[in-house]
């Protein structure tokens, strides 16, 4: 199992799309890999690795092959020397070509692209690159020197775009059938002109990057070409020197890698997108095994991604004991992707709460999971912040008798408090709050009148006060006070309406006991023939008189309301 294991780490830096990913491995026919410079043995792999080599992945993984056991004698000291600049200098990309021996003795070309890269505690190196398979390019030109006669009927018929070039002037001698048409100029066309006019380097540029090349023996070129409609394309251009008819010229392949590159770049974008996304991601093998984490994994919990690699699911999720791994599987591969919300275990012992979101997914003929698992440590306390702020305030509404509401004016949707339900004394799973429900409980005669105010507050975008009767299941009559707010988005439209409802069926009889009680007391106090009048206790002054105390004493109204008996000297005076 170890070796299974080893086998994918080689795919965890690569996206998910396995159709994506093979396009691109099958284009560019290479081999992907990773080395772990303490051990020489690789840490990644993938790709045509039979047949590039002959030999199968494990092979290298276990230390079976060596690569630089079947590089060419001739070619060691070339690898070796570019190694060793990668290792000595910072941010060195090594691009150069050689040979190795096939495990069937054939030779082959391979064009080798690394660099060296560090861990995350940059205490050891790794090299990283791209081996392509190149044999075929140097086939052609091998095939070309040999046989000049040979070279007309191949040039012209081949598919692949070729230009021969005066190496001393730039000017394009010859094109094939492909060139022409992948440059979309005739043969008299293109070849009148130069290979400046074609590259969009300058002529100056163009020739230090030939004469570049030349120094350090390299035949081959990225540039970018221009063709007749103004597309610019990205051009690998393989050239090497051949004689035809006695005149040494430069035999050019021009492979347009526009796609390639493409494909390229957007490999890099999805690697770097997983490795700094901000939630932890996980590839998990069938034995329970982390093959891959990302940048967010080691860093909340607390790992090297050396560390992860060598644990499994149940040393970071205590929630999750090893013998349920198996019905789990079952489950993920039944139902492809699901959440589920658990605990990570953090390498100093510390619990962290997080939603995972896994996902079940079949990869070069194995198995997998690819989980995200997401910190959810502030949702929590937030959660549980909203709890204690909810259960305040459910109980501050039902200490205070009112309800509160809120409505969404673009769905209808009328959502109520526990309060709420229970004043208009219906249950949360028997009635649906909406306005045509709660206007089917009101009295017959308060319904109009509530339409008329939801039209006119959705029209004006103000919610007035409105007072209206309700009749309980139970047949009993209750006043409701509704209060409410309209809230607009940034246009002015109307969005929301918050508001609260609230009991006044006390309130109500209060006040109309009290009317009765003043009335009868107003007609008391207003008929009775004794003389009767209120005064102010602190200073004596007239606030009420009856018809008695005008018939009694001669005064209006008007003359002893607001005034003093000493000021109308009503009193006789007994010494006098």
């Amino acid at each position: 199992m170890k070796k299974a294991v080893e086998r994918q780490e080689n795919k965890k830096e690569f996206p998910q799309t396995e159709e994506r990913y093979q396009l691109l491995l099958q284009n560019l026919n290479c081999i992907v890999y990773k080395i772990n410079i303490q051990t020489f043995l690789p840490t990644i792999f993938d790709g045509n690795v039979f047949e590039i080599t002959g030999y199968l992945p494990e092979d290298f993984f276990e230390g079976k092959v060596s690569w630089n056991n079947i590089i060419h004698k001739d070619d060691l000291a070339l690898v070796k020397n570019e190694a060793e600049k990668m290792l000595k200098m910072r941010n060195y990309l090594a691009d150069n070509e050689y040979r190795i021996i096939h495990k069937s003795g054939k030779v082959k070309w391979i064009r080798d692209i690394a660099r060296t890269i560090s861990d995350e505690t940059k205490s050891s190196k790794e090299l990283e690159g791209i081996l392509y398979d190149v044999t075929k390019t140097k086939e052609i030109e091998e095939q070309l020197r040999e046989s000049e006669e040979r070279y007309k009927a191949f040039f012209q018929n081949n598919y692949v775009v070729t230009l021969i070039i005066d190496p001393e002037t730039s000017q394009i001698l010859d094109a094939n059938t492909a060139a022409c048409e992948f440059y979309g100029w005739s043969l008299a066309e293109i070849t009148k002109k130069k290979l400046s006019e074609i590259n969009t380097l300058s002529p100056e540029e163009l020739f230090r990057e030939i004469e570049d090349a030349r120094l350090q023996k390299r035949n081959q070129f990225f540039f970018k070409h221009c063709l007749s409609n103004g597309t610019i394309r990205d051009v690998e251009v393989y050239s090497g020197p051949i004689t035809i008819k006695g005149k040494p010229v430069l035999y050019s392949v021009i492979k347009d890698i526009t796609e390639n590159k493409k494909l390229q770049e957007d490999l890099l974008q999805i690697q770097f997108s997983i490795e700094k996304a901000r939630d932890a991601v996980f590839w998990v093998d069938s034995d329970a095994k982390l093959i891959y984490v990302n940048e967010s994994a080691c860093d909340s919990l607390g790992y090297t991604k050396n560390e992860l690699l060598n644990l499994k699911v149940f040393d970071i999720d205590p929630n999750f004991p090893k013998e349920k791994w198996k019905s789990h599987w079952e489950k993920t591969r039944e139902l492809h992707s699901y959440k589920v919300e658990t605990n990570h275990k953090t390498k100093d012992g510390r619990l962290i709460p997080v939603e995972i979101s896994i996902n079940f997914f079949t990869y070069g003929g194995k198995e997998y999971h690819a989980s995200f698992a997401r910190n959810t440590t502030d949702r929590k306390k937030a959660d549980e912040s909203l709890q204690r702020y909810k259960h305040m305030l459910d109980e501050s509404q039902r200490i205070a008798l009112i309800g509160s509401w809120e409505m969404d004016l673009n769905t209808n949707e009328l959502i109520w408090s526990d309060e709420t339900f229970r004043i208009f004394g219906v249950q949360h799973r028997l009635f649906q709050p909406t306005i045509d429900n709660v206007i089917d409980l009101m009295v017959e005669e308060d319904r109009e009148k509530a339409r008329i105010h939801f039209k006119t507050t959705l029209e004006t975008g103000k919610f007035n006060d409105l007072k209206y009767r309700i009749v309980k299941p139970g047949g009993a009559i209750t006043w409701i006070h509704n209060t409410g707010q309209v809230f607009k988005d940034e246009n002015g439209n109307s969005i929301k309406m918050i508001g609260t409802i609230q009991d006044i069926t006390d309130r109500i009889i209060i006040e109309k006991e009290l009317k009765d009680s003043q009335e009868k007391f107003s007609k008391a106090f207003h008929t009775s023939p004794d003389s009767i009048n209120i005064n102010k206790l602190c200073d004596g002054t007239y606030l009420e008189i009856n018809e008695g105390f005008t018939k009694l004493t001669g005064y209006t109204k008007e003359e002893v309301i607001g005034k003093t008996s000493n000021e109308i000297n009503i009193w006789v005076d007994l010494k006098s």
